[in-house]
């Protein structure tokens, strides 16, 4: 839980762009609310004042100046997150428009078909942050000892001066949305006073207030001009990929809807009638813009 409570404090926005010879950077900003800081300094002081007791546990949370500060060497070992060839370039402290502190790393690529990325799970901080939740430590180690690569959703592909994004989406994200919803509303129906039982999509609009100030964005931006798009939402050079709010969108009657839907779709193979329709509803959250098909191309003038 303290996991989830401190990433839900939590701005990212990556912005990717992209030259016509496939080469570009990287643009990450992650920025943390004080509830955030705060937490993590109460979590270390209590670390601290048990650390003499035996068999006592160290702090499973990072600082808070390893967030707010990270130092270039941190930087420069999250920049193989990214892919073969990436590699940092700079880093500036600074505030976003809530006054929350963070800073923006830029890293270079020479070759964006070896680029991978996770748009829910970019490189930097996140890990750390889950490894305040002892069950996501223990599935990151165990994967690192299995010697598993991190799979990206997303793969580029320059050629002929031709982007083509394979965005991840797909007849999965149908189920993919239901189990998330039931996560974040705890699985199902849950027990209320009296025996009653809430139903998911009103536990979410809730536990919304968790969320607020939460954003996770990601976009293409083109360096140059772009002739030809299929993309959804482009502004001038800009595509947006993905820039999802979960505080707004948790509170939109909408996305409960669509939650109901997908869970009562989990175990089955939507048709593509259903998934079409799904991804229409998923447009008009609140707090939600999402590149719902499964392959973008861009073409340079």
């Amino acid at each position: 839980m303290a996991g989830l409570f401190l990433t839900s404090c939590m701005e990212n926005s990556t912005v990717i762009r992209v030259a016509k010879d496939g080469s570009g950077e990287i643009f990450a900003r992650y920025y943390f609310s004080p509830q955030v800081t705060g937490m993590l300094g109460m979590m270390n002081g209590l670390a601290a004042q048990f650390s003499g007791a035996e068999g006592a546990p160290p702090s499973p949370a990072p600082s808070a100046d390893d967030l707010l500060k990270p130092t270039k060497e941190s930087l420069e070992s999250d920049a193989a997150s990214y892919g073969k060839g990436v590699t940092y370039e700079r880093h500036e402290m600074g505030k976003n428009a809530s006054g929350w502190d963070g800073y923006l790393v830029v890293y270079r690529f020479e070759d964006i078909n070896q680029l991978k990325f996770n748009p829910s799970e970019p490189p930097g901080p996140f890990d750390d942050l889950a490894k305040s939740n002892p069950a996501a430590a223990a599935a990151i180690e165990a994967q690192k000892e299995e010697g598993k690569e991190i799979e990206s959703p997303v793969k580029f592909t320059m050629a002929d001066g031709v982007l083509t994004i394979d965005t991840g989406v797909s007849p999965d994200t149908i189920s993919e949305i239901g189990e998330a919803g039931g996560g974040l509303a705890g699985g199902g129906p849950l027990g209320g006073p009296n025996g009653a039982q809430i139903d998911p999509a009103a536990a979410m609009q809730m536990a919304a207030g968790m969320f607020q100030g939460m954003r996770i964005a990601y976009f293409i931006r083109i360096d140059g001009e772009i002739a030809e798009t299929n993309a959804t939402y482009v502004d001038d050079t800009l595509i947006t990929m993905s820039d999802m709010e979960p505080g707004k969108m948790m509170t939109d009657p909408n996305f409960g809807q669509i939650v109901k839907e997908a869970q009562a779709l989990q175990g089955q193979q939507p048709d593509q009638a259903q998934i079409e329709a799904m991804m229409e509803k998923v447009k008009k959250i609140e707090g939600v813009k999402m590149e719902t098909q499964e392959q973008v191309t861009v073409r340079f003038k």
